[in-house]
């Protein structure tokens, strides 16, 4: 690819170009997940029914602070042919993997959501299938189909443009300024700069292990990307196209930090004139006040004297 051509590797027609190469497990469980958050939309009345009545179920749990039902409810994709959402296939991926989680906590936690996907599916729970599939493959993507951790040297699918890296970023400014923020079990409260910073490591770390040169850590790197944007891994994307699709993505989330950092900055210079504006006229009330109250002046006898004296 020619630098000079102004060829910027982001995949311009993604949606196009993945509807024939996304695994099945995958368009199974976005086909699952529309069912659950349009449950109205079912034609078959059971089905319907059986939806409608997961969902409200979810809506409880995730009340109660539930971390796979808050994920789920969260993860609608705008088609079966969409990416998984990311929140939810990371936790697909600690699922698939709960050994390989440090915290004690955490792996028990997963662990049990993996006993209740399990019990969940003999009760012919469809949506439990469609998880428990997708985990299965996830823990086995060889002998299931998935995409193994590789990146051609070229992309043979498609060649896109400038605009495409300038649409990547805007799409993920808006992620990052407006978009709900994923909650982690370490982190179950963090606030959207947080997000976005954890979001900022893995991207330098990623990239830079990507253009390390080093064989083992650029597979390293690869092992990321498929973690973090698995789509990138089955669109055909050369190894650096997914380095200037993270750096797309690293320019919005450093934008994203800048302008909340100016709004927060304008808040305050307003919440101060708010109260600045607000405690002015009470100083001018008391310094009223003050004069008012302060006695008048009294003559002296000398002043006295002087006012008798004939001019």
């Amino acid at each position: 690819m020619n630098a000079a051509d102004n060829s910027i590797v982001i995949n311009k027609n993604i949606q196009n170009n993945q509807a024939a190469q996304v695994p099945v497990v995958y368009q199974e469980l976005n086909q699952a997940l529309q069912k659950l958050a349009n449950p109205q939309s079912i034609t078959e009345e059971m089905e319907r029914q059986t939806f409608a009545s997961l969902k409200e179920q979810l809506i409880k749990d995730s009340q109660q602070g539930d971390l796979l039902a808050n994920t789920l409810l969260q993860a609608a994709p705008a088609s079966i042919n969409a990416p998984v959402d990311s929140s939810l296939m990371s936790l697909l991926e600690k699922l698939a993997h709960p050994e390989n989680i440090t915290n004690p906590a955490e792996r028990d936690q997963y662990m049990a959501i993996n006993q209740k996907l399990e019990n969940e599916e003999k009760k012919d729970n469809k949506l439990a299938k469609a998880l428990r599939k997708t985990v299965f493959a996830l823990a086995k993507p060889k002998e299931n189909g998935l995409p193994m951790v590789e990146l051609p040297k070229e992309n043979e699918v498609q060649t896109v443009n400038l605009d495409d890296y300038e649409n990547v970023k805007k799409m993920w400014l808006q992620m990052y300024l407006h978009g709900v923020v994923p909650k982690t079990f370490d982190e179950p409260n963090r606030t959207r700069e947080e997000w976005i910073k954890d979001d900022l490591t893995v991207m330098y770390q990623t990239i830079n292990l990507l253009i390390s040169g080093n064989k083992d850590q650029i597979q390293q790197g690869m092992s990321f990307v498929y973690k973090i944007i698995p789509f990138l891994l089955i669109g055909g994307f050369s190894q650096a196209e997914v380095v200037a699709y993270l750096k797309a993505k690293q320019t919005a989330a450093e934008e994203a930090i800048n302008t909340l950092s100016e709004q927060k900055m304008k808040e305050q210079e307003e919440a101060y004139t708010t109260v600045e504006v607000a405690n002015k006229p009470a100083e001018e009330k008391q310094s009223m006040t003050a004069a008012v109250d302060e006695p008048l002046p009294t003559k002296t006898p000398a002043a006295d004297q002087a006012s008798d004296q004939p001019i």
